[in-house]
């Protein structure tokens, strides 16, 4: 599916956090966001999630319009996210953690999950065998009974992920996933991420702050700085962009990218 972006600007009190940003991700790809502290990243994408109304300017996925939508109507829209601070439910398994994230798509009421009728007993099977099905998929299975929150920081990120697959959502919003990885973790996230587009047919729009990463990982770029679309191409060609390396880069990293 496509997300278009219009003309999107964004106004908290006098404060002009976006200004007539436009760009358009393609289906499958992988397309990065990125931009200095106060670039505007954040606030474009919580407008994505719907988690804010943008004050001018339009959100599109294969036509529709959906910035008007509240946000927990974007994963039936087939849009979902993770955050830049890991937000699982650190006392339940991982196969729990992943069970979760499939409530959109579960058809039982809440009264046949209380007494437990066959119909919620067999929902229940077969959402426990597709969250293992994905679990091994990724290289967890063999931690899909221990607690969330004893897994390495870096599984733990791939779990957030995988919850946030299980939605089947065709969009996936990935806010700072390299945040907080060393490189070992970072290269195993690139991979990750190159395996969904690659096997799940996802496209992914991720805002990340590792230029190691992006360049490695990323398709396609947009640079914001100061709420503005200052460049947009492929790594390549922003990593020689002269107001990107001025607002952003630094000279430094290009030349290193560059070699």
């Amino acid at each position: 599916m496509s997300l278009k972006i219009n003309d999107v600007s964004k106004v908290f009190g006098g404060v002009v956090a976006l200004s007539d940003v436009s760009f358009s991700v393609e289906p499958r790809s992988i397309f990065g966001l990125i931009g200095p502290n106060g670039a505007g990243k954040t606030t474009l994408f919580n407008i994505i999630a719907g988690v804010f109304k943008p004050t001018r300017g339009s959100i599109m996925m294969d036509g529709r319009h959906l910035e008007n939508e509240p946000n927990y109507l974007r994963i039936d829209r087939s849009i979902a996210r993770t955050f830049q601070n890991i937000r699982l439910f650190p006392n339940l398994t991982v196969l729990q953690n992943i069970v979760v994230g499939m409530h959109n798509k579960l058809r039982c009421a809440m009264i046949e999950s209380l007494f437990r009728t066959s119909r919620w007993r067999a929902e229940e099977a077969s959402a426990r065998e597709r969250a293992s099905e994905l679990l091994d998929t990724f290289g967890l299975g063999d931690r899909k009974d221990d607690i969330a929150r004893s897994l390495p920081y870096g599984e733990q990120r791939i779990l957030e992920i995988t919850r946030a697959l299980v939605t089947d959502s065709n969009v996936l919003l990935l806010d700072e996933p390299a945040a907080g990885l060393n490189n070992v973790e970072s290269a195993r996230l690139v991979d990750f991420i190159r395996m969904i587009r690659n096997k799940m047919g996802r496209t992914i729009l991720l805002v990340e702050h590792d230029m190691n990463v992006v360049m490695k990982v990323c398709e396609h770029l947009v640079v914001l700085d100061h709420g503005v679309k200052i460049a947009e191409g492929e790594p390549c060609e922003i990593q020689k962009n002269k107001q990107v390396i001025e607002a952003y880069l630094g000279r430094k990293f290009a030349d290193e990218a560059g070699s």
